[in-house]
C-alpha cells in the first residue's frame, strides 16, 4: 500500500514539473506572454500544496527552508499576486 502512495506522489511531482502543466496554466495559448519568475510555477504549486495555515511570509520561509534554500527569492506581495492570478 505504501508503494502505491509513493508511486502516486512521484507521478504528481512529475506532472507538476512537466511542460504540460505550463501549457495548461497558459490556458493553451502558445502566444501568451510569459516571463522567467523568481519562483517558477512548479515551486508556487508545491508551496501551495504544502500550506499549513500560516502567514504568507512564514509559508514562504518554511517552503524555502524545506527546499534547502535559506534565501527567499520572492516577496510576499509577489507570491500573493502570482497566487491570486492563478486561481482567478
Amino acid at each position: 500500500m505504501l508503494h502505491s502512495y509513493r508511486k502516486r506522489f512521484e507521478s504528481a511531482i512529475r506532472a507538476i514539473k512537466s511542460d504540460k502543466i505550463k501549457t495548461y496554466a497558459r490556458l493553451h495559448n502558445p502566444n501568451s506572454f510569459t516571463r522567467n519568475r523568481n519562483m517558477p510555477l512548479s515551486d508556487i504549486l508545491f508551496c501551495m500544496l504544502a500550506k499549513k495555515g500560516l502567514t504568507a511570509v512564514m509559508e514562504l520561509q518554511h517552503y524555502f527552508i524545506s527546499k534547502g534554500d535559506s534565501g527567499m527569492k520572492i516577496s510576499k506581495q509577489g507570491y500573493l499576486q502570482h497566487y491570486f492570478h492563478k486561481i482567478q
